[in-house]
């Protein structure tokens, strides 16, 4: 059994919930309706998976479009693209849209899938932060930076 490098840090899971998303897409594709439940909640780089991410620009496309968001639709969009194997094929999209037994958990998926990104995105400020931290400016001016980096990441802006 090896010991972990006390200076490392703590090992942590990247916090993320793939079935979430999984559901989230199979969803999308199956209703359109989930689609209008979910535009304003989810940002499309919230995706863990790049993949999934892929799959979500091409159902919005469609979407606003305003044609179907089926999984044979999404297919033609992404091979249209030239993503549909870094979006995992055809098979992998009717995968997501099986997994699915109910719609009317779209919003809650899209919120969850939401706050996992949010987050991320907090990991990467606050290790910007450290970094700062560190560095001989100013007190005054790291607090300014931490204030902006929190709440660019809350309001999704970027900071000024």
């Amino acid at each position: 059994m090896s010991e972990q490098d006390p200076d490392s840090g703590p090992a942590f899971k990247v916090p993320h919930d793939l079935r979430a998303e999984q559901l989230l897409l199979g969803t999308t594709m199956r209703s359109k309706d989930a689609v209008a439940d979910v535009v304003e909640i989810l940002h499309p780089a919230s995706f863990y998976r790049p993949a999934h991410e892929l799959i979500h620009n091409a159902v919005l496309e469609l979407y606003a479009a305003g044609e179907s968001t089926d999984p044979i639709r999404v297919a033609g969009k992404l091979t249209e693209q030239g993503l549909l194997a870094r979006a995992g094929g055809r098979d992998y999209l009717h995968k997501l849209v099986n997994m699915v037994r109910s719609t009317a958990e779209a919003e809650a998926l899209a919120t969850l899938v939401e706050d996992k990104a949010l987050r991320r995105r907090l990991i990467v400020v606050a290790e910007r932060i450290d970094r700062a931290a560190h560095a001989d400016a100013p007190t005054t001016d790291l607090i300014d930076q931490v204030q902006a980096e929190v709440h660019a990441v809350t309001t999704g802006h970027s900071p000024s």
